[in-house]
């Protein structure tokens, strides 16, 4: 019987691969984490973008409504009404004492 120690040219060895491939492929690997990186930093970059065109558009409708709320588009007043929120009734206490309604007793 024969043994891999004895005849090692007929036992399949491990692949290697030759340096060169190698440090093709480490390569390969930094360009790709490094690509990661500026994909996140970008996609960062993007929801930054996006939550400060929120706020401009906030701003806008909100200066239209008081200015020039007959030049609203249905989509602007729909918009600007999805944002509102209750007030509390701690905040409305505090409000009605400093500026009590006329209409409410």
């Amino acid at each position: 019987m024969t043994t891999p120690s004895t005849y090692p040219d007929l036992w399949p060895r491990p692949a290697q691969a030759p340096p060169s491939a190698v440090t093709e492929m480490n390569r390969l690997f930094e360009l790709s984490v490094k690509q990661s990186t500026e994909l996140a930093a970008k996609d960062a970059r993007i929801e930054q973008l996006e939550r400060e065109r929120a706020e401009l558009t906030l701003r806008l409708d909100n200066v239209m409504l008081e200015y020039c709320p007959d030049e609203m588009s249905a989509e602007q007043i729909e918009n600007w009404a999805s944002r509102q929120q209750a007030v509390s009734p701690e905040r409305q206490a505090e409000f009605d004492a400093i500026c009590p309604r006329k209409d409410h007793p």
